[in-house]
């Protein structure tokens, strides 16, 4: 008999463990690259910090990049407070060193496109007001910009201490991507630049124009542009920059909309990559992307009406036994045997939480990621896949009921 549900599971777990075991082979085949390159000069840089109602923690961000260990008469810090209605504009004017600038509420990208008429460096960084960078991440970041056809260079991007459920699942998730970022690298096609402390060349943006002002995902989107030109990026996996996430269920479903739905709108607008002429990136990566949200959604459509369908088979038994609890619990324990969930299905779930925690170790240690796991690891393995597919879901529904994204 023809079971969707089983040829999901099977498919899900097929890709997942061929994926993974590709993934940790690329990985491992260029761990001599982990060091970063070392740094020939000092080139001169603008760090852009668009701010809107950031009053909380502008504050910390600023001292951080004050902070950092390089040159001062090589490094330039601009604020660009994008109509703030609070006290960001007087916080950031109280420090010495930084440049601040303001404008009327325009949006990310308007604010660093502001910021970047009046940067004069070689390079160019976007440091989120709601981050912080480590002491040494530039020093390990600008060796990487050893070819004249490397644009961008990514750092690894980490939760600042997470608490709750919703920042201890996104802290794993975090550090998942740290190790997929990376080998990302390796197969040239990372497609995202963060936008806590991505740093660019100044001169892609002055031959190929700013970032895009009515993209909700500027990030995505000047990732795309620089890969579809033929350029490069890269990634420090040692260079350190945490971000305060979302701490509650409201407040990380709008993040994701707005990060979900700028991927739609990406993946469409750039489309004309998805081509072998881009190389990894067109044939495997940006594809298995679009394969593995598929895949989530046809899991939580198919399991979540076969659940329905059970919980509603289960009162409607109930009923016929006049909701005879004690009677259902000694039914359970007398025909219960551990051997029934002794089968290729459960077995096969066990393998791939197994390589999972194998995969969040490697990029544990090799990120050198000191914050303490908790209950984080256990509560991301059973729930991310369900959150994950919600959010989809949720996404997609916005873009059918053409709804507006908001930050």
């Amino acid at each position: 008999m023809f079971d969707f549900g089983l040829i999901l599971f099977y498919l899900g777990t097929f890709l997942t463990l061929f994926l993974g075991i590709f993934y940790l082979i690329t990985f491992f085949d260029n761990k001599a690259l982990l060091r970063d390159p070392k740094i020939k000069r000092f080139p001169t840089i603008s760090i852009i910090v668009p701010a809107y109602n950031e009053s909380r923690t502008i504050c910390r961000t600023l001292e951080s990049l004050r902070a950092l260990n390089y040159p001062q008469n090589k490094l330039e810090i601009i604020v660009v407070n994008d109509g703030s209605t609070d006290d960001t504009y007087a916080i950031a004017q109280s420090f010495r060193g930084v440049r601040v600038l303001t404008k009327t509420n325009g949006g990310k990208g308007s604010a660093i496109n502001f910021g970047l008429r009046h940067a004069t460096s070689e390079l160019m960084a976007v440091m989120d007001a709601d981050s912080f960078v480590s002491r040494n991440a530039l020093r390990k970041m600008i060796g990487h910009f050893r070819r004249d056809s490397i644009m961008a260079v990514t750092p690894t991007l980490k939760v600042h201490n997470p608490k709750g459920f919703w920042q201890q699942i996104q802290y794993v998730e975090y550090l998942f991507s740290v190790l997929f970022r990376k080998i990302f690298a390796f197969l040239q096609s990372v497609y995202v630049t963060p936008g806590p402390f991505s740093i660019y060349r100044k001169s892609f943006f002055d031959k190929h124009g700013g970032f895009d002002e009515a993209n909700i995902t500027e990030d995505l989107e000047i990732a795309l542009r620089i890969q579809s030109l033929g350029y490069e990026i890269e990634n420090s996996i040692n260079a350190e920059v945490f971000t305060v996430a979302p701490s509650n269920f409201r407040d990380l479903l709008r993040q994701r909309v707005r990060w979900y739905s700028g991927v739609v709108n990406n993946m469409w607008q750039y489309r004309r990559m998805f081509t072998p002429r881009n190389g990894n990136l067109g044939i495997f990566v940006l594809p298995v992307a679009v394969i593995s949200v598929v895949l989530a959604l046809a899991y939580l459509s198919y399991y979540g009406i076969s659940f329905a369908q059970t919980v509603a088979d289960g009162f409607q038994q109930m009923y016929l036994i006049n909701f005879d609890m004690a009677g259902v619990a000694a039914n359970y324990v007398e025909h219960f045997s551990i051997l029934r969930w002794i089968n290729p299905i459960s077995m096969l779930a066990v393998l791939l939480i197994m390589f999972m925690l194998i995969m969040f170790g490697i990029a544990k240690l090799y990120s050198r990621d000191k914050a303490r796991v908790g209950g984080g690891l256990v509560l991301y393995t059973f729930t991310y896949g369900l959150i994950f597919s919600a959010f989809w879901f949720t996404t997609l529904a916005y873009k059918l009921f053409q709804l507006r994204v908001r930050w």
